[in-house]
Parts: C-alpha cells; sequence; structure tokens
C-alpha cells in the first residue's frame, strides 16, 4: 500500500497531456498582452469618439458662423435700403432742398417733420437730423437735443463727396461716449448737367437695439458659446462688442494684432485676416476653445 502511494507521487506528466501544469510568468504574459489589447482598445475608442464629437462640434460652429455672418449683412443690407428709400425719393429731395434755402417755408417744414417722423418709428432709428451743405442742424425728430460731434460732421461731409449712401462702421460718440452707428443720405439735386449734394439726413442706430443683441445671441444652449466681432485698425485689434467673459463696454478692448497669445489667453481669437477655418487654441473661463473665423466683406 505504501509502495503504490509512493509510486504515484513520483510519476511525472504524460506526454499525451501537455500543458497540464501552467508555470508562473506564462500567467503573467497572458495578463500583460491582456492589458495592452484593452488600452489599446480604449484608446481606438477614445480616439475615435474625440474626433467624431471633434467634427460634430467643428460643423456646429461653422454654421453658426455662417449664420451670424448672413445676419449681420443682412441687417446692413436693410440699413442701404432705408437710405435709399430717402435718396431716391425725388418729391421728399425737393421738399428737403426748398427747406433748407428757405426756412420759413412752414408747409414744407410740416411734411418734412412729419415724414420723417414716421420713417424713424417704422424704422426704429434713434434719431434722425436733417444737415444742409454746411453741416448745420436744421431739423431733428428726437428725444432730446442733438449735438453734432466730429465723427457724425466727418461723415456727413463724406456722404456728400460721394453723393451715395453709407452706413459708417462702429464708433465711440465723442458726445455720449456710447457706442454708435449712422447712416447718412446724402440730398441730391440736378442743376443743369452737374449734380449737387445740397444736405444730408443723418439717421442714428442705437447698436444695443438689435445689432449687439444679435451678434451676442447663441442659437443652442452653452455656458461658454460667444461671438466676436473685430475690427483691425493698424497694428491693433479692436473688440467691437461686449464679451461673454469679460467685463467692459464695447469698443474698450483693444489688443496687439501681433500678439496672438495675448489674444488666446484673454478672448480666444487672434486672427482677422478673413480666413474661414477652425482654429483650436486657447482657453477661455478654464474652457479649451473652438472657434471659426469669417470676414463680413467676403
Amino acid at each position: 500500500m505504501n509502495l503504490f502511494s509512493i509510486k504515484e507521487l513520483g510519476q511525472t506528466p504524460h506526454n499525451d497531456a501537455p500543458g497540464r501544469f501552467i508555470l508562473p510568468y506564462q500567467l503573467v504574459g497572458i495578463f500583460l498582452v491582456m492589458v495592452v489589447g484593452i488600452c489599446v482598445g480604449g484608446y481606438l475608442y477614445y480616439y475615435y469618439e474625440k474626433s467624431y464629437i471633434t467634427k460634430e462640434v467643428e460643423q456646429t460652429l461653422t454654421t453658426i458662423a455662417d449664420l451670424k455672418v448672413r445676419q449681420i449683412a443682412n441687417w446692413r443690407k436693410e440699413r442701404l435700403g432705408d437710405g435709399a428709400v430717402i435718396h431716391q425719393n425725388p418729391v421728399m429731395v425737393r421738399h428737403m432742398q426748398q427747406f433748407l434755402y428757405n426756412p420759413q417755408l412752414s408747409e414744407f417744414r410740416k411734411d418734412i417733420l412729419q415724414w420723417l417722423r414716421a420713417f424713424r418709428e417704422g424704422y426704429n432709428y434713434e434719431s434722425i437730423i436733417l444737415l444742409d451743405k454746411e453741416r448745420a442742424i436744421r431739423l431733428a425728430i428726437s428725444e432730446k437735443k442733438e449735438v453734432l460731434g466730429p465723427d457724425a460732421r466727418r461723415l456727413a461731409a463724406e456722404a456728400m463727396a460721394t453723393k451715395k449712401v453709407a452706413l459708417s462702421d462702429l464708433y465711440i460718440s465723442v458726445v455720449t461716449k456710447k457706442p454708435r452707428l449712422s447712416l447718412l443720405v446724402p440730398l441730391v439735386v440736378q442743376q443743369g448737367k452737374a449734380s449737387v449734394s445740397v444736405g444730408v439726413v443723418l439717421l442714428r442706430i442705437d447698436p444695443y437695439q438689435f445689432i449687439f443683441p444679435l451678434i451676442e445671441l447663441w442659437p443652442a444652449p452653452s455656458s461658454t458659446a460667444e461671438t466676436l466681432l473685430l475690427r483691425r485698425e493698424g497694428d491693433t485689434v479692436v473688440h467691437l462688442n461686449e464679451l461673454r467673459h469679460r467685463t467692459g463696454p464695447a469698443l474698450s478692448l483693444r489688443l496687439p494684432a501681433a500678439d496672438r497669445n495675448q489674444h488666446r489667453r484673454k478672448v480666444g481669437n487672434c486672427d482677422v485676416a478673413g480666413n474661414h477655418n477652425l482654429v483650436e487654441n486657447g482657453f477661455v473661463a478654464g474652457v479649451r476653445i473652438i472657434y471659426p473665423r469669417d470676414n463680413l466683406n467676403r
């Protein structure tokens, strides 16, 4: 009985049963292969998901950027159309010409005031001012006393010189210290064979009524998304609208155009060349930014 037991304990593994006993290093090797496989698979899945999500975000941002550009361009076209209504109205232009030549003509004054008042209310302008060729205020449709600052005087002179309806860029009024847009409509009459500007209608636009809300409105829920409107002035980039993650009024932030890193740190943009592409760089409010760039003049 004891010999039998000894014999059984002394047997070695049979050749027809290979791998019956597995050594520890073989288990370690299998475990490492499994770990590497899981890591590679996880990385590939993460890379695919990141690429898919990034592509979706890029498409969304590009679509929104195109929408914003079209909306602003259409708004600008509508304002120039408003000016054309006055510019191409020969009856009203003649009435204004006669009034400017003879301010004592009360019937013309009454008609002009009534028409301009209806125009202001119908097209939602802050104020409408009639200027003579010396850029002196002759009539004003406004809720406050109007004063002509240097910017308005310069714009009026340019409009009368070109004889074309013009919409100004955003600027800070020297008088009110607030952002403003101006629509200039020269009053052009025919004198012999020449066309002459006898005055100009100045229509003032409060950007806070429509254009700023239009720029800042984001068409989808987001805690970080915003639209920036920039203008290149020499070696400086001016931010025309108020920023979501930075306090300060519109047109107050000016940064050197050459300092790209400063723009990325502060506002998440750095290029106003008008290239329509996407950039992923920098952080705003601790969130990595992806932004499309587009040019309103394209």
